[in-house]
């Protein structure tokens, strides 16, 4: 039975590595992606914003976010949260 086994994960194992090595080149030649230039004429401006808003997420939000999850309970969170689904709704 143990022959049989190890004849059998050696057949499996030979059979995809053989596959994969007849499909290696396939891949590689199929792989390539070509996009093409779209011409934006704001984008100094969208980068200029986008760069502003990181700057607000790192500098202003993302430490309030910090402390109001350190400070605040649990039940204070979900009351919260709570409030801003019924507010959505």
């Amino acid at each position: 039975m143990r022959e049989f086994l190890k004849v059998f994960v050696f057949v499996v194992f030979f059979t995809f590595s053989s596959f994969y090595i007849l499909n290696a080149n396939e891949d590689s030649k199929s792989s390539k992606v070509e996009y093409t230039e779209i011409y934006d004429p704001i984008e100094p401006v969208n980068r200029a914003v986008l760069k502003f808003n990181f700057f607000i997420d790192d500098y202003a939000i993302r430490p309030v976010v910090k402390t109001y999850k350190f400070i605040a309970p649990d039940f204070v969170e979900n009351g919260v949260s709570n409030f801003f689904i019924n507010i959505k709704e």
